[in-house]
């Protein structure tokens, strides 16, 4: 089992410590959730599936002076169908009581070697704050119960992606074109890129400096992407796996797109 880190800023916390942070007041037509009750309800929808939470992370960001306001946290989860040898399934979770974004789930991946983390978006869901958001039809548990329900399917298309991304054996000027690529649509900063290239080179685990394939290039974006903020991660790794998977041939899963938000 590997120890989820947030490599991503913001305020690390516990479960108690996520259940004393204060839930705005509900308006006609704005519902916020406590972040505790949400975490709470993701985890009951994953153990209701026979899954079970091994590792956990969660963190807090203030917005606006509101202390707390965001929230994200990740799920390590284990169970029939979902372990695999070199990297862990994790689930996403983001809530915000700042009216930033909605109470979001995502399927993501962690790779145990150095713990980069990188959310797929094959599977993710989620409900804005209306006053429909706790209801038994159209709120956001019915959501990640369909979410959940995705998650191994989304497995094993992640396990033979990573495999499709071992065999691509790829050149320093491959390389480049991916990185250029990479930059022009936001996956890194200009800041960020230098650490993209120096990983290629001569990457800082050894697992990855075996061979020059899709699997060196891709934790070589990882690596340079701790520390980005959890409101831009998921959308980071989500574009990274798209430019990853075109240049690896490899098909879309045709599971749900990322954070795929309702009303």
């Amino acid at each position: 089992m590997s120890n989820l880190i947030l490599h991503c800023g913001g305020n690390a916390v516990n479960r108690y410590e996520l259940g004393n942070v204060a839930t705005p007041m509900a308006t006609d037509t704005w519902q916020p959730i406590a972040h505790a009750d949400f975490v709470d309800m993701v985890q009951d929808v994953v153990e209701d599936f026979g899954l079970r939470v091994t590792s956990e992370a969660h963190g807090l960001a203030a917005r606006k002076g509101r202390d707390g306001a965001n929230y994200f946290g990740l799920f390590e989860v284990q169970g029939p169908g979902v372990q695999y040898k070199d990297h862990s399934m994790v689930i996403g979770l983001r809530n915000s009581h700042a009216k930033l974004f909605g109470a979001q789930v995502a399927l993501g991946s962690s790779v145990f070697v150095c713990d980069n983390l990188a959310f797929s978006g094959e599977v993710s869901v989620g409900r804005r704050h209306t006053n429909r958001v706790l209801t038994e039809d159209f709120g956001i548990r019915p959501l990640v119960v369909d979410a959940i329900s995705k998650l191994v399917i989304a497995n094993e298309h992640q396990e033979q992606r990573f495999e499709e991304y071992k065999s691509k054996q790829m050149s320093r000027g491959d390389a480049e074109v991916v990185m250029i690529d990479a930059f022009r649509k936001g996956v890194v900063t200009s800041t960020q890129l230098p650490k993209v290239i120096q990983q290629w080179d001569a990457p800082d685990h050894e697992e990855f400096a075996k061979h020059k394939n899709g699997w060196r290039l891709f934790n070589a974006f990882t690596e340079a992407l701790k520390g980005t903020s959890p409101l831009e991660l998921p959308r980071r790794t989500t574009t990274l796996h798209s430019l990853m998977d075109r240049t690896c041939e490899i098909p879309p899963c045709g599971l749900d797109g990322f954070f795929k938000e309702a009303a």
